[in-house]
């Protein structure tokens, strides 16, 4: 509630001169390339509260995010059979769908039983566990997000606390469904970057250098071994941000406002947002660069950001 109520009173002393909040934005603080937001960070805010941040008149909000994009560049990264069928399925449907796949999996659900108020909370326990392994977790990294969820949405605690233990157990398991990423990419890519000195590198090629991957300390070199990893797919995902910024800043009519991790929102003329919509989805695709894996993006507009998320 602290955090919260600092971000509403730097909101407000940013905005008294034009109404407006101006955040200042790096590409060199973030080890994986992503960009960072501060006085103020805008890249926390609540859905609930973005309602408060509105067009211009005679303007829309229209946000693109990237559909799944870590996963989609793990999937293209190690080819994994089980993430590359996901990949490639139709956005929204049963197999297209991953952490649908996921709870499936993992929890025994079926998929048309997964929308039961009850079974909702299991595909926020799917993610975490997901993607707990995907960036190397022990179990003890995924708990603590676990109980910040719980404090912000409640309806969570009807699945409990899962103990460290439970969290391994289902991080291990979502290793052995994508065993190729997990059991053969990982372990390739951490070597690969040992034989190329110690760096890492994005699919676009930007670098990393990893000493810690070679340290007799297991401690810090297992932590540069999840930087590594993180680095090659958090970094490409930052990568193909910074192109879709760049194309999208040339389409008339419009021009961006922001990026949060993997969402741009522009601001854009009322009378033209039809075009600028399929302009921006077309642009954001960047031409389809992931051999099999196609970058999806859901776009969306309204009079206000939490609008764009509808």
């Amino acid at each position: 509630l602290q955090k919260y109520r600092e971000f509403l009173i730097q909101w407000l002393k940013a905005s008294k001169e034009d109404n407006k909040i101006h955040s200042t934005f790096s590409n060199a603080r973030v080890r994986t390339h992503r960009f960072s937001s501060e006085h103020p960070n805008l890249q926390q805010v609540k859905l609930d509260w973005r309602s408060m941040f509105i067009a211009d008149e005679d303007t829309l909000l229209v946000a693109g995010d990237y559909d799944g994009i870590e996963w989609r560049l793990g999937a293209y990264a190690s080819r994994d059979p089980g993430l590359l069928k996901i990949a490639q399925a139709m956005p929204g449907t049963e197999a297209g769908d991953l952490h649908g796949q996921n709870v499936k999996a993992l929890f025994n659900i079926p998929y048309d039983e997964q929308k039961l108020e009850h079974n909702k909370p299991l595909r926020t326990r799917s993610k975490n566990y997901f993607f707990g392994a995907m960036y190397g977790s022990r179990g003890e990294e995924v708990h603590a997000v676990i109980e910040k969820q719980m404090l912000v949405d409640p309806n969570l605690a009807a699945l409990g606390i899962p103990t460290v233990k439970e969290i391994r157990n289902g991080i291990m398991n979502v290793n052995d469904i994508y065993g190729r990423y997990f059991k053969e990419w990982v372990p390739f890519a951490i070597h690969q970057a040992i034989e190329q000195g110690c760096t890492a590198y994005t699919l676009y090629g930007r670098p990393r250098i990893l000493p810690d991957l070679v340290s007799k300390d297991k401690q810090l070199r297992e932590a540069a071994e999840r930087e590594c990893i993180s680095l090659i797919i958090q970094g490409s995902a930052a990568d193909v941000m910074r192109l879709a910024l760049i194309g999208v800043s040339k389409i008339p009519w419009g021009h961006p406002l922001l990026s949060v991790h993997d969402e741009i929102v522009c601001s854009v003329d009322e009378d033209r947002i039809d075009g600028y919509m399929v302009d921006m989805d077309h642009t954001m695709q960047l031409g389809q660069p992931f051999d099999g894996v196609p970058l999806v993006i859901n776009i969306k507009s309204g009079k206000n950001w939490k609008e764009c998320h509808g």
